[in-house]
């Protein structure tokens, strides 16, 4: 077994075990996937919180802030019992609720820590099935918070549809060149260690 570190700027990484019988192919696509899912729930997490707060997103021609809307535009805004106003008017400030949302953060602090650069200090290794869990837990709390489901629209439901949902985001330009520049490290048993430039590897 071997354990790869994978860095990118100095609070950016995480550890993965690969068999040192896995083909090249293989452990570059293993270890796509989990760069990507990474990015993935970074994302994911930072919507989830708005979307906890405010609510779902707009659509793009109702954006702007409530009570200007209302005042100027003669707007009706609707409001739940749950209303928190958006301040950047991009949310319907209709938010799930008190414990709800308080389900929802538990969700996205418990993503922060399988992302956490602390398990690379702790030697912890983590894998696609651990991700996919946190997705799975994710989904399931947006799904209790909303059961009649997000705009398609909102960047949470883009986000919980795949990849691909990200296009246009900050996130794309990273999780579609998939390794750039990024060190790899092998930390073997013995007393060395191996490092590895990749440069703009690309399915």
């Amino acid at each position: 077994m071997v354990v790869i570190s994978i860095k990118s700027g100095q609070d950016n990484g995480f550890l993965y075990e690969a068999s040192v019988q896995d083909k090249n192919e293989d452990l570059i696509a293993g270890l796509v996937d989990v760069w990507n899912m990474r990015i993935r729930l970074n994302m994911l997490v930072g919507g989830i919180r708005e979307l906890a707060k405010y609510g779902p997103m707009k659509p793009k021609e109702d954006q702007g802030i409530d009570s200007i809307k209302e005042q100027y535009e003669g707007a009706a805004v609707e409001k739940s019992s749950t209303y928190n106003p958006d301040p950047s008017g991009v949310r319907t400030g209709n938010g799930p609720g008190i414990q709800l949302a308080e389900t929802l953060e538990r969700v996205c602090k418990d993503v922060e820590d399988v992302l956490s650069p602390n398990l690379v200090k702790q030697r912890v290794a983590i894998s696609m099935e651990m991700l996919n869990d946190k997705l799975a837990n994710c989904r399931g709390a947006v799904m209790m918070s909303y059961p009649m489901g997000l705009p398609a629209w909102d960047p949470v439901a883009l986000c919980l549809e795949g990849e691909d949902g990200l296009d246009g985001t900050q996130a794309s330009g990273t999780i579609y060149i998939y390794i750039y520049k990024v060190k790899i490290t092998f930390i073997l048993e013995s007393s060395y260690c191996i490092d590895i430039e990749i440069y703009h590897y690309c399915m």
